[in-house]
C-alpha cells in the first residue's frame, strides 16, 4: 500500500482491541473491496501467504545458521564479517516481522531476500556449506489468472524472480 500512497485508514477500517485490551483499528481484506471490488479480496490472501512462506524459508535458514553458530561456541567465536552479516540478517528479519510486511509487500520480500543473502554469506565466511534454496511455490492457475486480471500484468507475484530464465513471467526487479 506504501507504493500506492494509501493512508493507514485506507486499509485499517475495523475497530477492535488487541490481546491486552488496547483499542486499535485493524486492516481487513474487505477494505480492499472498498477501492477495488470483491474480486480483489483473494489477492490479499495471496500476498499474505507469500510473505508468510518467505518468512518461513528465511526462518529455516536462520535456524540452521543458529545451530552452526551454537556448534562453534557462540557468535563471539565467529569471524567479525560473519558476525556482522548475521547481525544484519537478524535485524532485517525482525524489522519485517515487526512492520507486518503487507504495508510494503515488495520491499518486505526484498528485505527477506537480503536477509537470506546475509545468512548465506555468514555461512560462507564460516566455511560452512550453504543449504539449497527450497523450490519457489507454484501459483495455482486460478490465483495467477485472477492476479493478472486484477493487476493487468504478466508479473507472477508468488515467484519473486526465482523461476527459470525461460519462464514467461516478467520480473520487474531484474528485467
Amino acid at each position: 500500500m506504501f507504493g500506492s500512497r494509501v493512508s493507514c485508514l485506507g486499509c485499517h477500517t475495523h475497530a477492535t482491541v488487541d490481546p491486552k485490551g488496547t483499542p486499535l483499528i485493524e486492516a481487513t481484506k474487505q477494505a480492499c473491496a472498498i477501492c477495488h471490488s470483491q474480486d480483489y479480496e483473494p489477492l490479499f490472501d495471496q500476498w499474505m501467504t507469500r510473505l508468510q512462506i518467505r518468512q518461513a524459508e528465511v526462518g529455516q535458514l536462520q535456524q540452521h545458521v543458529d545451530q552452526v553458530v551454537a556448534r562453534r561456541g557462540g557468535a563471539e567465536q565467529l569471524p567479525v564479517e560473519a558476525r556482522q552479516a548475521l547481525e544484519t540478517a537478524q535485524a532485517t528479519v525482525s524489522f519485517v516481522a515487526a512492520a507486518k510486511g503487507i504495508h510494503n509487500r515488495n520491499y518486505a520480500l526484498t528485505l527477506l531476500d537480503n536477509a537470506e543473502l546475509d545468512l548465506q554469506r555468514a555461512l560462507q565466511l564460516m566455511g560452512e556449506p550453504v543449504p539449497p534454496l527450497p523450490p519457489a511455490p507454484v501459483p495455482s492457475t486460478r490465483s495467477a489468472a485472477l492476479t493478472h486480471r486484477l493487476t493487468g500484468s504478466a508479473v507472477c507475484p508468488l515467484d519473486m524472480g526465482r523461476s527459470p530464465p525461460d519462464s514467461p513471467w516478467i520480473h520487474p526487479w531484474t528485467d
